[in-house]
């Protein structure tokens, strides 16, 4: 791996994102954020202990080339990471990662590709992406951390897409630990309930108000 400790972090412009962005910057990690919104991308370097040692990319974790050009721009910033993190906050006032809150038969086939696509295939770009660099090194490893949810496990009410889409990245984490450990690479799962941000300050309250009364 490389000397310096090198993080990428998509979702970096908000919620779970940030939040990993400046805990990894206070502990000294020179840090690659990814996400859509440039202006909010800013805001999180500037609260970065060493904005100096922060590079941002901005992009879709759901198009391929995106995320090629995120992994070859930390490597020319960097070199190669050691850790990928992709936090994709389950929140539903962020669009395209969650859906609305309706029975299967009102889904439709583009609210469900769109939860797959930033839920799913972001999350396999990234993987994939970081498992080539990291058996390209010499030693060979390094980590990926990615967002599950506690759907992947129990489903909350009216949730197919989103639940779906949780219970792949479970089987995703899971292969990739398996197929990584002969390259010293381990893949790991965070699954994180509701909680609050200061675009949804009461999540968890609403959330649990509105299982209660579908009960």
């Amino acid at each position: 791996m490389s000397a310096l400790k090198v993080a990428i972090v998509t979702g970096a412009s908000s919620g779970v994102g940030r939040a990993s962005a400046i805990a990894l910057a206070a502990a000294g990690w020179s840090l690659a954020l990814f996400a859509r919104r440039a202006q909010s991308l800013e805001e999180t370097k500037r609260l970065c202990a060493d904005p100096t040692k922060v590079l941002l990319v901005q992009g879709d974790v759901s198009n391929e080339e995106d995320v090629k050009r995120l992994f070859q721009s930390t490597i020319t910033s960097f070199g190669i990471p050691d850790l990928s993190h992709l936090p994709l906050p389950p929140n539903p006032q962020n669009a395209g990662i969650t859906s609305p809150q309706v029975p299967v038969e009102d889904v439709s086939l583009e609210t469900f590709q769109q939860v797959i696509n930033i839920n799913l295939v972001g999350p396999f770009l990234c993987t994939r992406e970081a498992v080539k660099q990291f058996k390209a090194q010499q030693p060979p490893g390094g980590r990926i951390i990615n967002n599950g949810s506690i759907s992947a496990y129990t489903p909350r009410p009216f949730s197919a897409a989103y639940t779906a889409s949780k219970h792949a990245v479970l089987g995703l984490t899971k292969s990739t630990l398996l197929d990584g450990r002969a390259h010293n690479i381990t893949c790991t799962q965070i699954d994180i309930g509701e909680r609050s941000l200061p675009t949804y300050p009461d999540a968890a309250r609403h959330r649990s108000s509105e299982v209660r009364r579908r009960r």
